[in-house]
């Protein structure tokens, strides 16, 4: 991840994404919750099979 969206890339700590955990769901996807800029949560969605393609 990195910081895309104008709530990620001004705030408090600009420039700055983190992952606060994560939820894998029954249809493959993971939910992976991040903050942003030291101010905001936010969701971002990925399939399990494009975490493991992008392992290659």
């Amino acid at each position: 991840m990195s910081p895309q969206a104008p709530y990620e890339q001004t705030g408090f700590f600009s420039n700055v994404v983190f992952a606060c955990g994560v939820v894998p769901t029954s249809d493959g996807k993971l939910r992976i919750y991040y903050g942003a800029a030291d101010e905001v949560t936010a969701v971002a969605e990925i399939t399990i099979d494009e975490v493991m393609d992008s392992l290659v």
